[in-house]
């Protein structure tokens, strides 16, 4: 196990409970690897390993007395190693806070990493921005009510970073799709709505893992409509994606509403949009014949090969269907 690139591609699955300690032993090793990569997809591993794969093992997985002590004592072990590695490489503790944002927050880590989380938003290390614990945390932290959630997120939604902004905003969809109390559900995605079109940023984060799209084809007018309406692009740096990440999947067959896109000045989503699919789509050519004469060399190049592979004479050609436009 002395290849980092050996020990990344083993199946977290096939460990057995009695090779955990060795699996960890070996990865921990790769956090002050001089090599970024490694360190990087040793965090991933890592947190991999001490939130999911290694609480999962068979037998483990059986709730024994020793479940929630062992979860906590794994957990606090990596933390710690992290903040130790974090002295020699500054890119360390990043990479965790960013994994962080799909784990961690359920019992029993939920609890004992939001106080962790909190101490380093308190006192962030060189290299780290609190911001980002922050927004962690408000993924993680429990509330024992729609009350006290809502209390604490709804005021984060107008915090002058982007990041906690986000992850409130995250977090606000994940409750409120199960408890519709004061604000309701329909109030709190109005809200989200009204904060969107003034500053972007909390619509796509909220929206990001709610629903499937593709059973709520009304949905797309909607974001149309707002992202036409909405006071400029959401922030680069979001922790999820934004809803035109939908939007360019939704409307990738169909030539009218990309069409749309270039009509109110999104070139480039009107790009990403019309190249979504590797083959011929009815009445998108004239499209990517326009992008490929865009000012952005970037556009034009990529929509001048699309054409040239999905739309030259030579060129393999499958269809695909779009909606009654």
């Amino acid at each position: 196990m002395n290849d980092f690139w050996t020990m990344q591609a083993i199946n977290l699955g096939t460990i057995q409970r009695e090779r955990w300690n060795g699996y960890f032993s070996a990865m921990v090793q790769w956090l002050t690897s001089d090599d970024a990569r490694a360190r990087s997809g040793a965090v991933e591993r890592l947190v991999m390993a001490t939130f999911r794969a290694e609480p999962n093992t068979t037998p483990f997985h059986f709730q024994d007395e020793t479940y929630d002590e062992h979860c906590v004592v794994r957990m606090e072990w990596l933390l710690a190693a992290v903040s130790a590695a974090q002295v020699h490489h500054l890119d360390v503790m990043p990479a965790l806070l960013k994994t962080l944002r799909n784990h961690g927050n359920h019992p029993p880590f939920d609890t004992p990493l939001a106080r962790w989380l909190a101490d380093i938003e308190a006192a962030p290390p060189i290299g780290v921005d609190p911001n980002h614990a922050l927004g962690i945390r408000l993924l993680v932290q429990p509330f024992t009510d729609w009350a006290s959630a809502s209390a604490c997120l709804l005021p984060m939604l107008d915090h002058p970073a982007t990041y906690p902004r986000a992850c409130a905003a995250h977090r606000l969809s994940r409750r409120a799709n199960k408890e519709c109390a004061d604000p309701t559900e329909d109030e709190v995605i109005a809200l989200i709505v009204d904060k969107e079109l003034v500053r972007p940023g909390v619509l796509g984060p909220f929206w990001a893992d709610r629903y499937d799209f593709r059973d709520h084809p009304e949905k797309t007018f909607w974001l149309l409509d707002i992202l036409e309406r909405r006071n400029g692009s959401a922030p680069f740096d979001l922790p999820f994606n934004d809803f035109d990440f939908c939007l360019h999947e939704l409307c990738s067959t169909s030539p009218d509403l990309v069409r749309r896109m270039m009509d109110k000045g999104f070139e480039e989503l009107a790009w990403l949009t019309a190249t979504e699919h590797a083959a011929e789509i009815e009445g998108m050519e004239p499209i990517l014949r326009e992008l490929a004469r865009s000012t952005n060399p970037a556009i034009a190049a990529s929509a001048a090969k699309h054409l040239a592979n999905q739309y030259g004479p030579d060129a393999p050609r499958p269809q695909v269907s779009h909606p009654a436009r």
